[in-house]
């Protein structure tokens, strides 16, 4: 499978999980306000255990699958939400799964932002940078399908300022 590698998009970088990001992804999505929108195997509270069981989950899956299953979303120093000059700080995650039989070509994809970064245009530019790597990379992708709930407004239009169809 071709590798994640770092997207670097002003302000954002979107990269593959790290074994060392555990503790950061675990502050980043233990939110209740996150977890009312996942699927009901997303945890909640989420820990620094769910942190790094699920990634070490991607990088089994990152070994045998085709597609990309899981990447980092991180907010580069300086920009509102990282307070630090010189870390990034990890601030979602985006990733798909492959549909089975006929439907392979079909990616359900998944994502979220800690709250404390969302309405500021982060949403947009990732999700917008991870579809296009996703399409240039597996030029025999057919589409890309999300799910959200319908009480999810902010996502629905996140998504249809994306060109997805809600």
């Amino acid at each position: 499978m071709p590798s994640i590698k770092k997207n670097r998009i002003l302000p954002l970088i979107i990269r593959r999980y790290l074994v060392s990001d555990a503790p950061a992804l675990a502050l980043a999505a233990n939110h209740e306000q996150v977890a009312s929108y996942m699927s009901d195997r997303f945890a909640s509270p989420y820990t620094t255990a769910d942190a790094e069981k699920f990634i070490q989950q991607t990088f089994h899956d990152d070994d045998t699958a085709t597609y990309p299953h899981g990447a980092a979303i991180l907010l580069k120093p300086g920009f509102p939400g990282n307070s630090s000059a010189t870390d990034a700080l990890l601030i979602g995650g985006i990733g798909t799964h492959a549909l089975t039989d006929i439907l392979y070509r079909t990616w359900d994809l998944g994502y979220y932002l800690s709250p404390s970064v969302w309405r500021q245009g982060y949403g947009t530019e990732a999700l917008k940078a991870f579809t296009r790597w996703a399409f240039e990379t597996w030029p025999t992708l057919n589409r890309i399908q999300a799910h959200v709930y319908e009480s999810n407004t902010a996502s629905q239009k996140l998504l249809q300022k994306c060109g997805f169809s809600v």
